[in-house]
């Protein structure tokens, strides 16, 4: 049995009011075992922004998130030619709320909080959607196959056709001229018996019946007496085989006349037709298989030997726009004139054109970087876009978009580079609002394989080095005092099109060793910019999040004060928190690094409090933390009776520990009432600001 197509890391696109509550979703099902890459829309007009930009496996949507109906999110989706499944996260679980979901053209309706069902249904949809992929692919793969049969027939010196139930389908020319026919017409339909003289009839009734019920792969051959169409005889050798003709099994002839000396050899036969089949019928340029097996090669060059290369590819715009107008041979007068052109523009000695797809073209050019293969893009771009065309006594202007990668030795396959490649015509066709006519080359760093921990370890280690990562500012509201200024530091990792959050990357980076770098890293470029805040008359304080190795790591103290001394800030100015998950693993380490760094004057917290069976206890011997932050499931289930006693438990067991509370995720008006009831001290979440890359929340004016 084959193995089933599946999905490695899952693509979501989520459409939800809140990204706070759609992030602990996202976590939940990373926990889960799920590798997730995730992004987010709150409108229908980010919802179409993200669908253009890149290629989904699943939608997530709420109920009428910006006006943007689960309608809407399923038109927009099959709109733009995406197979994603759409899953509605419904509020409730009642009959009538499945019906509507499905009628609106949800794959699945899963009631929110239920993630255990939502799990086995992005299984299930992610199991679909590789073997849908799977199938287009084979579907592609069976096209180009018979596409190269086609032109194998043509281009063969031996006598070549395909039968149905005995009839004549197709034939090519040499298998007409043996015969003595003209047109392929005139053989269609006829029966194979019709060309074979009648004292071989009997020979070649036994050879069809054997054939029938051949296996694949099988061979017979048989000499008879074969016609001419004037009833003339002549000796031949007929070779049948299994075969398939416009998707349907049929069986191939060969045939081999007596006075053609049995024609070429087998291996001279077959390099013939190799070569043959590598070129496009149309344009006269390379195929696609012989260009990607090009590109295998310049990879392997680029390991090897560490010769870089680019691929370009070469994308005309709103083609189906422009066949409509002109028809297929019209269409096809444009792809022969604009491959003349880049022939002219890619001469045969500086790289290596071909017709990838219908209105794709694919370039291989030895050596080059980013700022040369934009450059060569770019050259192409505007000679396209200055040629006028004419097609039919019409004169039309086409533009192209250019996508590029470049191959190095980093480069994990040759179909990764086109895929990079093919990735980047995406981004450039986004070009002037959607119209297209740009141009864009990725970076090899953005081309790293981040499904894979080694892989992003590798971009994380560059992102160190060149000082790439992204710092968040997330305010801080103390309900007892407004005017006090504190900020969380979020970290985020540009990579390509999007930002990553730790999540997505703290296990590669663990692996990789770097988790203390990133801590330190986030800490001095924090301070640096609270010591440049604070000099404009603020007097601000920052909270950072440690990771597990930061908190067992023994240098970590002796390090901090040499760097709060270098940025002249004063360690009341820093709160370090850590996860209660760890403090529970590591309570000796914690304990001991919360009363090291108080020497400091550094403050401590612990993050994502109550999860755990018994939290009060992990307080008990952490005696030197200041402040607490509830875990965000609590704010999940704030509307829920149980969930408001939760929280007043959790509040009160806290405060009588002696910490301060502070309370994540606050969305709502109706929350921040309910918190303040219970006596809460912080608060934190879109109510308060969302996270904004300055400090620039106004305390107090709250």
């Amino acid at each position: 049995m084959s193995q089933q197509p599946i999905i490695d890391t899952i693509r979501l696109l989520m459409l939800h009011e809140s990204q706070d509550e759609a992030e602990l979703l996202l976590n939940t099902l990373r926990k889960a075992g799920k590798a997730t890459r995730a992004d987010f829309a709150r409108n229908e007009e980010g919802l179409v922004t993200q669908l253009k930009g890149a290629e989904w496996d699943a939608l997530l949507v709420r109920p009428a998130v910006g006006g943007c109906t689960p309608e809407k999110a399923v038109a927009q989706a099959r709109k733009l030619g995406h197979d994603v499944p759409v899953i509605l996260l419904a509020d409730n679980n009642d009959s009538a709320t499945i019906l509507a979901g499905l009628k609106a053209g949800a794959r699945d309706v899963v009631p929110r909080g239920e993630t255990e069902r939502l799990l086995l249904v992005l299984d299930r949809e992610m199991t679909n959607l590789a073997m849908l992929r799977e199938k287009k692919r084979l579907e592609a793969d069976l096209r180009e196959s018979e596409k190269r049969s086609e032109l194998l027939m043509d281009t063969a010196q031996d006598a070549v056709a395909y039968v149905t139930d005995g009839m004549h389908v197709q034939a090519n020319g040499a298998y007409l001229e043996l015969f003595g026919y003209t047109d392929s017409d005139e053989l269609a339909g006829v029966p194979i018996m019709d060309l074979v003289a009648e004292r071989s009839h009997k020979e070649l009734k036994d050879l069809l019946r054997r054939q029938s019920s051949a296996k694949q792969g099988d061979k017979h051959e048989i000499t008879c007496h074969c016609l001419h169409a004037d009833g003339s005889e002549f000796e031949a050798k007929m070779v049948f085989s299994h075969a398939v003709y416009d998707g349907e099994p049929c069986t191939q002839i060969l045939i081999r006349s007596a006075a053609q000396g049995g024609g070429l050899s087998d291996a001279e036969l077959e390099a013939r037709l190799r070569e043959a089949t590598s070129f496009d019928a149309i344009t006269g340029l390379r195929n696609r298989q012989y260009f990607m097996g090009q590109v295998d090669s310049a990879v392997a060059i680029a390991r090897e030997k560490r010769r870089t290369s680019s691929v370009l590819f070469v994308q005309i715009d709103d083609f189906t726009k422009l066949r409509t107008s002109v028809g297929i041979g019209g269409a096809d007068a444009v792809l022969t004139e604009l491959a003349g052109m880049l022939r002219g523009i890619v001469p045969d000695n500086a790289g290596m054109l071909a017709r990838f797809g219908d209105e794709i073209f694919s370039i291989l050019v030895p050596g080059g970087d980013v700022a040369k293969a934009s450059s060569l893009g770019e050259k192409i771009r505007h000679a396209i876009d200055e040629h006028m065309f004419e097609v039919q006594k019409k004169t039309l202007r086409i533009t192209v978009s250019v996508g590029g990668a470049i191959i190095d030795e980093h480069t994990p396959s040759g179909q990764d580079a086109l895929t990079w490649a093919a990735d980047a015509a995406v981004k450039a066709r986004q070009a002037h609002n959607g119209a297209g006519n740009g141009v864009f080359v990725r970076n090899p760093a953005d081309m790293i394989d981040a499904s894979t921990d080694a892989g992003m370890a590798k971009h994380l280690q560059i992102a160190l080095e060149k000082n790439q990562f992204t710092l968040y500012w997330q305010a801080i509201l103390n309900l007892e005092d407004n005017a006090e200024e504190t900020y969380e530091v979020l970290l985020r990792l540009p990579f390509k099109d999007k930002e990553l959050q730790p999540a997505e990357f703290l296990q590669a980076a663990a692996a990789g060793n770097l988790n203390t770098k990133i801590d330190r890293w986030v800490i001095l470029n924090a301070l640096k910019a609270l010591a440049e805040h604070n000099a404009r008359g603020h007097k601000t304080r920052i909270m950072v999040t440690l990771t597990t190795d930061s908190l067992a790591d023994n240098s970590l103290v002796a390090w901090l004060g040499v760097a709060l001394k270098a940025a002249k800030i004063g360690g009341e100015s820093l709160i370090l928190q850590f996860t209660e998950a760890d403090a529970t693993t590591y309570l000796k380490q914690a304990a001991q690094f919360a009363r090291d760094v108080r020497a400091l004057k550094i403050q401590t917290a612990i993050s994502r409090f109550g999860a755990s069976h018994a939290p009060s206890k992990v307080l008990a011997h952490l005696t030197d933390v200041t402040y607490v932050k509830l875990d965000g499931s609590f704010m999940q289930e704030l509307g829920t009776e149980p969930g408001k006693k939760a929280i007043s438990a959790c509040i009160k067991d806290v405060q009588g520990h002696g910490k301060k509370v502070i309370a994540s995720h606050v969305e709502s008006a109706g929350a921040l009432q309910t918190l303040w009831g219970y006596g809460i001290n912080y608060i934190e979440g879109y109510y308060v600001a969302p996270a904004s890359t300055t400090m620039d929340y106004p305390f107090s004016d709250q």
